[in-house]
């Protein structure tokens, strides 16, 4: 057997370790708006397919919006959950987000510890349920730095305009 072949596989080899290492999956939650839209002017992200919720502790704890309307699925993907997402304003600390009502969203919550959780709707939540009706009213809890809050969030079927 000749030396080249064999070179050419060995480097082969370890670029295909070095390319696989450097590789690394995407985090689970990314916040769907810009970080600084809660920052600047704490408004949240009303939307059915992505919703933003933006939790601010500057003073009285609070959510904007302060209940939230989902959809089962995506409207442009029948097939996908759609993810809630919680994100702090500036200085946020400790965020934490814990379902009252099973049969949400798939738990636990997933929370990076820097102001910003997310949690996907339960997949077949909504199953057979006519468009627009409510499926489901979920409550939560918001906690930051030991102050609690209890808003909620409504799951709705895909795809009304409500």
């Amino acid at each position: 057997m000749s030396e080249v072949p064999l070179r050419r596989f060995t480097v082969l080899c370890v670029f295909a370790v070095l390319l696989i290492a450097g590789c690394k999956t995407a985090p689970d939650i990314n916040p769907i708006i810009p970080v600084n839209d809660c920052s600047t002017n704490g408004q949240g992200k009303q939307h059915h397919d992505t919703p933003v919720v933006c939790v601010d502790g500057t003073g009285t704890l609070s959510v904007n919006p302060e209940s939230i309307r989902v959809f089962d699925v995506m409207s442009t993907d029948r097939r996908t959950p759609p993810t809630i997402q919680w994100v702090t304003r500036p200085g946020g600390g400790n965020l934490l987000i814990e379902m009252k009502d099973p049969g949400c969203v798939e738990t636990p919550v997933d929370c990076n510890g820097h102001g910003h959780c997310g949690a996907k709707v339960i997949s077949g939540v909504g199953a057979g349920a006519k468009e627009g009706e409510e499926i489901k009213r979920c409550r939560y809890t918001v906690t930051l730095d030991g102050r609690v809050l209890d808003p909620d969030a409504v799951i709705v079927s895909c795809c009304s305009e409500q």
